[in-house]
């Protein structure tokens, strides 16, 4: 005699069902409306469905109730389940079932573009904070280049004041220069003697050789080329005659 195979435990095919379809048994429970613990003692195997428990979750996961329990140990409680299921009702209860898994299936799609659509906003922002960054490093490069520029402005600034005070000395001492040499004319004018008009001629050329650009410039503004005076200078040497 040949023996027959052993039935498939109802609990294992049960498992099977939700572990591939991804449902728990929580889930389960709520979509089928049986208690959840009695589910749990179903996939441990301490409890078989009875009619009306098969008739509950088949519609739940989404199969026909033969599919549901051929093959296992529970086989035998298909005819009761059957019957205990009118055809309208059974066919309300696939097709809730059905709309279900579109349903789910919908909520799948659009939590996948949802979290697409975030990691984009992602990508956005943080490219906007690197720009972010960038302007701020560009701006204080910028605040840095204007003080430099600041700097240099007040550097050849104060270098022209300094010039400007050596070009008034200049004028200063040019005024000088004038008020001798119209004293020079003077004495040529009032005496013909030769020894008096060179200690003139003398101190003039004494100024002449003291006073450059180069002294009124990088003079402070206290000096003054030291005057010669003709005058003094005659005097001397009409006495030494």
């Amino acid at each position: 005699m040949i023996p027959q195979p052993s039935a498939t435990p109802f609990g294992a095919r049960l498992a099977s069902f939700l572990e591939t379809r991804g449902i728990s048994q929580a889930a389960l429970s709520e979509k089928s409306g049986v208690d959840r613990s009695l589910i749990s003692r179903m996939v441990r195997g301490d409890r078989k469905p009875s009619a009306e428990t098969l008739r509950q979750l088949a519609p739940a996961l989404a199969i026909d109730i033969v599919e549901l329990v051929r093959g296992t140990d529970a086989e035998e409680r298909l005819d009761g389940a059957i019957y205990a299921v009118e055809h309208d009702d059974y066919v309300a209860a696939m097709q809730k079932a059905i709309e279900y898994e579109a349903r789910n299936r919908d909520l799948d799609a659009q939590l996948t573009s949802t979290r697409e659509a975030l990691a984009r906003e992602e990508k956005r922002r943080m490219l906007a904070e690197t720009a972010v960054s960038e302007a701020h490093l560009e701006k204080e490069r910028a605040r840095q280049d204007v003080k430099e520029a600041r700097d240099q402005i007040q550097r050849q600034e104060q270098e022209l004041r300094r010039y400007r005070r050596g070009i008034s000395r200049a004028v200063a001492q040019v005024t000088a220069l004038r008020a001798k040499l119209r004293t020079i004319d003077e004495e040529l004018a009032s005496t013909k003697k030769s020894a008096r008009l060179a200690a003139v001629l003398s101190g003039v050329a004494a100024l002449t050789g003291a006073v450059t650009i180069a002294y009124f410039i990088g003079g402070s503004d206290s000096e003054s080329v030291p005057a010669t005076n003709p005058k003094a200078g005659a005097e001397k040497s009409g006495g030494e005659e």
